[in-house]
């Protein structure tokens, strides 16, 4: 069976200390697998020295900074914040001994933009980092790299770097671009993911909505009939912190009980 994690967010020891702590027993006494930490910038110097503290001996995937913090491997220009961004997740994985760090590649116009990806990821030659595959566009209507399986591929091949295969995000590029969603689901799968990102939404849109299970009408049977035993699975459901953990429960709940539907054994209750 998939290992499933939870989302927690460096300013959330800030703004919502006992949902984190929620998050931090349920990993502990085996209901999640691992925590993905989300590496807002600023935070380690900041609250670093807590975070690591709260999150000592426990599984850790870090997640660096995105665009909305102005990240972008393809723009030149921001090289030196692209190095400070990625040296702050480094930092927390450093700290929590984190297995990956998942990284998005960034805006692009032309081979340009990708042969700098190529250059700033290359230059790390970090093992952990893992290229995530991204929706086709953001809302200002910038193209992201990495939105098809051929790109993915090309920057694994390019970097050496690994993947972190997100369901929502194949489903709504492949709408954007008018094609089959199956032929990208499969096509992505073949690239041999590190880990997965999974939540639920709607089947038709170009772009993805983090619904909680059951929500949406994404087909996440054939997302789990996708997944091999062990692999560690983030659950991605939601836009914005609960009011308390029970949501993330019954998510958990939900996608272990599909799971056991499709892939019958011996598990656990869960929840």
């Amino acid at each position: 069976m998939a290992q499933y994690g939870v989302k927690l967010f460096t300013t959330e020891f800030q703004q919502n200390l006992s949902l984190c702590h929620d998050r931090i027993k349920f990993t502990q006494d085996g209901f999640f697998s691992y925590i993905e930490l989300f590496s807002v910038p600023k935070t380690y110097e900041t609250s670093g020295t807590r975070i690591i503290q709260e999150l000592n001996g426990l599984p850790v995937i870090i997640h660096a900074a995105h665009s909305k913090y102005n990240f972008d491997l393809g723009n030149a220009d921001l090289r030196s914040l692209n190095e400070s961004l990625l040296t702050e997740a480094r930092r927390f994985a450093d700290a929590l001994q984190a297995s990956y760090i998942i990284i998005h590649p960034g805006f692009y116009e032309s081979q340009q933009q990708i042969d700098e990806m190529v250059l700033q990821l290359s230059s790390y030659h970090d093992s952990r980092f893992l290229i995530e595959n991204m929706v086709l566009f953001d809302e200002k209507k910038q193209t992201f790299y990495g939105h098809t399986p051929n790109q993915i591929a090309y920057l694994k091949e390019e970097t050496g770097c690994g993947f972190c295969f997100d369901f929502a995000h194949a489903i709504a590029s492949a709408n954007a671009l008018g094609l089959p969603y199956s032929h990208f689901l499969s096509h992505y799968q073949s690239l041999n993911p590190t880990m997965y990102h999974i939540c639920d939404g709607n089947i038709t849109k170009p772009y993805d909505t983090h619904d909680h299970f059951g929500a949406g009408n994404y087909p996440l049977d054939r997302f789990i009939q996708m997944i091999p035993d062990n692999a560690l699975v983030t659950m991605e459901t939601g836009r914005s912190a609960p009011r308390n953990i029970q949501i993330w429960l019954d998510d958990l709940s939900y996608i272990r009980h599909l799971e056991q539907k499709i892939k019958p054994t011996n598990l656990i209750s869960f929840c």
